[in-house]
């Protein structure tokens, strides 16, 4: 599994998850959970300030980082927190994210698997 990932980490400690969105021009473009929510927000910021040096590159250059460079940056969008809770499962945790995804669903929405 990819390092820092939240499905690598064990269930034993998967207990209080932030869950966020990020907004630009009024719209939800993302929603996500993390265990970290201000780590979180910096890699974000950190991966749409430093494009990757080939176009054919993934680092850095996923939908929703390209989607915040057109809108001309991280200082142009917010990250938000939505809630902190406690899970029990994977299974909860990604049910409990489908909800906000389902919630804030606009044709805007970077999520790679809704588009």
């Amino acid at each position: 599994p990819i390092m820092g990932s939240i499905l690598s980490k064990p269930i034993a400690i998967m207990d209080m998850v932030f869950y966020y969105n990020i907004v630009a021009c009024n719209k939800v473009i993302y929603v996500g959970r993390t265990f970290h929510f201000n780590r979180r927000k910096q890699q974000h910021e950190y991966a749409t300030n430093h494009p990757p040096l080939f176009s054919w590159s993934t680092k850095n250059n996923t939908k929703l980082y390209k989607r915040i460079r057109e809108l001309g940056g991280w200082e142009k969008v917010s990250m938000n927190f939505l809630e902190h809770r406690k899970c029990k499962s994977k299974e909860e945790m990604s049910d409990r994210e489908m909800y906000w995804i389902h919630k804030y669903k606009s044709p805007h929405l970077c999520n790679s698997y809704l588009l």
